[in-house]
């Protein structure tokens, strides 16, 4: 249960920072580091058969994608969530 707390506190981490990130390629790395964190949390939990914790729909579901035809001031790609 421990790494499954730690796995889930990382993801957060990397939420955290995708949050703060300017740069579009730094968001998405975080983010799918983030993810990377929660399915570890998932699959170790599915192992020790307990729940697996809450999970914020909006993380899960949520992806970037390069906004059509913008680019933003310092010349990287705005990313729009679908």
């Amino acid at each position: 249960m421990k790494m499954v707390v730690e796995y889930l506190e990382q993801a957060r981490v990397f939420e955290h920072l995708a949050n703060k990130a300017t740069d579009a390629e730094d968001k998405v790395r975080m983010l799918e580091q983030a993810e990377t964190y929660r399915k570890l949390a998932d699959e170790r939990a599915v192992r020790l058969k307990i729940a697996t914790p809450f999970k914020p729909a909006a993380v899960h579901q949520t992806q970037l994608t390069p906004a059509a035809g913008t680019v933003g001031v310092n010349g990287s790609v705005p990313m729009v969530r679908n």
